[in-house]
């Protein structure tokens, strides 16, 4: 371990001595220490431009006390947003400038600017006690901060002085301490450094008055030439002057020794910032109030505002289309705190700053602000809106959007498109939708798009898919029905189709489709036919239903000359059979039924000829096969068997009374007159 840090010494001491800054140094010390000289914006800026690390111990713990016991919404600091972002004892690994040793301090910063999770972009390092030593020991502080800010350079490094001695313990204006400190404050002053003059700030106070030539501490005392104890400069301040000094625990020290070290810390913030140290000297910078950060503006007229700046006479507001403001688009100077500007180019980025101008001084730029401005929709071009289209072939066009670089185009029969037809992405300006159906109504609408934003949809427009006239064929009907039939027979219904066109049409197929399919049928052995213009062809389908039921389905007419085939609907319905089987029943049986027609009752009469024939069920459907009754006889006696059955509920029509025993049906209609 001894070798590694000899050998961080000896690197430490070669890069850092070759390191010299050419700018000017920044000195913080006992006259930075009135925030009303301090202008506000430069404190906005650090807080939005600046995220520190700071590592210190007891004593440097003064500086955040300093800086608590002023807390504000305008000086405020931590890890939240619109605070500086200020991350206390954030540099894991070492402990101050001195502790555990004399350069670990440096590894360990070193290590967090490797690993930068944070976007640490200002590192503080504060002594307690160690910077009372050798001038070697310092040289080697100073050359290691040299040789970070040669390797960070886009890192702020902040230099500290230590803090103030007693008489007898190096302390004095003579003594080893400032000896030491005043090393450190002329390397900075040399080099460029920025500097937080932390022996310097308690060295005075708030009215200026110094004190190191009586030997001032830490503490705030002062003593003789014999070093004695004569008093507490911090203490008689106070008591000189109520409600000026804060209440608080201040390690080491005394309050306000730790008050005006908060303030000379905002003071060094603003430095850093841009500010030059010379109250009045400079222009605040206006805070850019809207259009917020990449805001969207809809139509290309942007209302501009900005905060008032004191003494302020005239504002300059300049918008650009790239940040390095190579080319302004609008320059204008005026004593307003708003402008609109209006016809700005449609779907770009924009760029805008502001600075204020008093009598005499101008001041910097703002920090730059982007808004986008929506890029324009699309007008739907064709076909107009309701227009009635020959056949399904339709192409959609619309007019080109300035900056576009794609669009979107949406198909639907629902006017809120939530179920799309078709839909297409890409740079043309015309599309023909697939999936379109003749005798139907669409919507349709179409946003443009580049990388930056996309537009509002266009108003949605329609059209209507119609027959093509040249190939345009109908059927004589749409539906039919081919109502009651028994069981076991059929019905026979001719259809016609016409050509009302200009060309031959070639009929390729007809079919059956749905759940009652089965029973129909079309009878042609071969429906390919030509149906020349003004001419027709006809077919015939069979209903032959082999059960009971309501039958249903459709006939598909397909041509090779039509996109979508024509559709026929059919329905058909079956009841029972009313065949007898008389040799079964002279033989073995037979029934009759009284009165039929009948009002509100029938009696069945059952003679049975054939011994076992004893188990029957009896059903009553009407003309559509609704079954109305149901009955299960069994062990009858052999003649004159009587069953009356209560027709009070039944509507008057035609019934069908069955009766099934042994595998075999019979029925007998029946006639119920109310």
């Amino acid at each position: 371990m001894r070798k590694s840090i000899l050998k961080y010494i000896l690197i430490v001491l070669i890069l850092g001595t070759t390191h010299i800054f050419s700018a000017q140094p920044i000195i913080i010390d006992h006259s930075c220490c009135d925030l009303t000289k301090i202008p506000e914006n430069f404190i906005v800026q650090a807080k939005q431009n600046f995220r520190i690390a700071y590592g210190h111990t007891s004593h440097g713990s003064q500086i955040v006390t300093g800086m608590t016991l002023l807390q504000s919404q305008l000086y405020n600091f931590g890890t939240s947003s619109g605070q500086l972002y200020f991350r206390d004892n954030g540099i894991p690994g070492a402990s101050d400038l001195g502790n555990p040793d004399r350069i670990t301090w440096a590894i360990a910063t070193r290590n967090l600017l490797k690993n930068n999770t944070n976007n640490i972009n200002m590192i503080i390092w504060s002594w307690c006690g160690q910077a009372n030593t050798t001038e070697q020991n310092i040289q080697i502080y100073l050359d290691s901060m040299s040789s970070l800010e040669k390797d960070f350079p886009n890192v702020k490094f902040i230099y500290m002085t230590g803090h103030l001695y007693p008489p007898g313990s190096g302390g004095c204006v003579d003594g080893n301490n400032n000896l030491r400190n005043e090393q450190i404050r002329n390397y900075c002053r040399n080099n460029g450094k920025i500097l937080f003059d932390f022996a310097d700030i308690e060295s005075y106070d708030p009215d200026g008055i110094y004190f190191l030539d009586r030997c001032a501490d830490d503490a705030c005392n002062y003593y003789n030439s014999q070093g004695n104890l004569i008093g507490n400069w911090a203490v008689e301040w106070c008591n000189a002057h109520p409600g000026q000094c804060g209440d608080c625990s201040c390690a080491h020290s005394h309050c306000l020794n730790c008050q005006q070290k908060g303030k000379a810390f905002w003071w060094m913030m603003a430095r850093i910032a841009g500010w030059d140290g010379v109250p009045g000297s400079t222009v605040a910078i206006p805070t850019l109030k809207g259009p917020a950060i990449n805001s969207v503006d809809d139509d290309g007229s942007v209302k501009f505002e900005w905060n008032a700046v004191n003494n302020a006479t005239e504002y300059n507001i300049q918008i650009s289309e790239d940040n390095s403001f190579s080319v302004i688009i609008h320059n204008q100077w005026t004593s307003s705190l708003e402008v609109t500007v209006s016809n700005l180019e449609l779907g770009k980025m924009f760029y805008w700053k502001v600075k204020a101008k008093t009598e005499n001084v101008t001041g910097d730029w703002s920090s730059v602000n982007s808004f986008i401005t929506r890029i324009a929709t699309p007008v739907c071009e064709f076909p107009i809106d309701n227009e009635k289209i020959d056949g399904t072939d339709v192409l959609l066009q619309w007019q080109t959007v300035p900056n576009a670089s794609e669009y979107e185009v949406q198909v639907s029969e629902q006017t809120n498109f939530n179920v799309l037809v078709d839909s297409y992405k890409g740079n043309n300006l015309r599309f023909i939708p697939s999936g379109l159906q003749l005798g139907k109504k669409y919507y349709w609408k179409v946003r443009s798009a580049n990388s930056l934003i996309t537009s509002y949809w266009s108003t949605a427009s329609s059209f209507e898919c119609l027959a093509n006239e040249q190939n345009k064929i109908t059927l004589n009907t749409e539906n039919y029905d081919f109502g009651t039939t028994q069981v076991g027979s059929h019905i026979t219904h001719p259809f016609t189709i016409y050509n009302i066109g200009t060309t031959v049409v070639e009929i390729s197929d007809i079919r059956i489709t749905g759940p009652g399919a089965s029973v129909f049928l079309v009878v042609e052995d071969n429906i390919q036919a030509s149906i020349p213009p003004n001419d027709s062809m006809q077919f015939n389908i069979k209903f032959l239903p082999d059960n009971t039921g309501d039958y249903n389905a459709s006939v598909n007419i397909t041509n090779s000359s039509f996109n979508n085939p024509l559709i026929l609907n059919i329905s058909g319905s079956a009841i029972p059979s009313t065949d007898v089987n008389d040799n079964f029943v002279n033989q073995y049986f037979d029934f009759k039924c009284s009165p039929n027609p009948a009002n509100t009752e029938i009696t069945l009469n059952i003679n049975i000829k054939q011994k076992g024939l004893n188990n029957f069920d009896i059903s009553i459907f009407d003309n559509n096969g609704k079954e109305y009754s149901k009955i299960h006889l069994q062990d009858l006696q052999t003649w004159n068997n009587l069953i009356k059955i209560d027709l009070t509920s039944f509507p008057s029509g035609v019934y069908y009374l069955t009766i099934k025993t042994h595998g075999n049906l019979f029925a007998l209609p029946v006639i119920l007159v109310k």
